[in-house]
């Protein structure tokens, strides 16, 4: 959580103290630096802000069942609730994705994926960046992403991060 710089997240509502708070953060910038940090780059599909579209859709069952097919999970928002969860598994013929979160682990139909409670599509997969990073670098890199967040990073309207928050 440290080198990633997630542990040094904090984003709030500035209405009222709502779950959604440590998730309004524009994902794709910062998971791809945090997770380069560690030595892992990202692929991700979908925008977790928007209802997709059927094309949006189409691609993001199409980059799960890629990276299932290499034997590798996905990570994707919003399955039961508005948090990270995992899909392991897909049966085509069905139209299913074999999915788990903190909640429930079950199939859910392809159509379903991005219609959940915030209406938002997100997949992420991982893979190896190649060479080990450089811990002392890590460690600087994590601690940029920190101070940039805390005094400087652009947030969603209605909410503030960082110090501010």
């Amino acid at each position: 959580m440290g080198l990633t710089g997630q542990a040094f997240r904090l984003t709030v509502d500035t209405e009222q103290v709502n779950r959604s708070g440590p998730f309004m953060y524009f994902w794709e910038p910062v998971f791809r630096e945090g997770l380069a940090n560690i030595g892992l780059s990202c692929k991700m599909s979908g925008d977790g802000g928007i209802t997709p579209s059927p094309f949006m859709l189409r691609g993001s069952i199409e980059h799960i069942q890629d990276i299932i097919g290499e034997g590798k999970p996905v990570i994707a928002w919003d399955l039961f609730t508005s948090e990270f969860g995992v899909v392991y598994g897909y049966d085509e013929k069905e139209q299913l994705l074999l999915v788990e979160d903190s909640r429930k682990k079950q199939a859910i139909p392809y159509e379903r994926l991005g219609s959940g409670a915030s209406q938002g599509l997100f997949v992420l997969s991982l893979s190896s960046a190649g060479d080990q990073p450089d811990y002392r670098m890590a460690v600087k890199k994590a601690l940029q992403m920190a101070v940039r967040h805390a005094f400087r990073e652009r947030t969603f309207v209605g909410y503030t991060c960082g110090i501010a928050a």
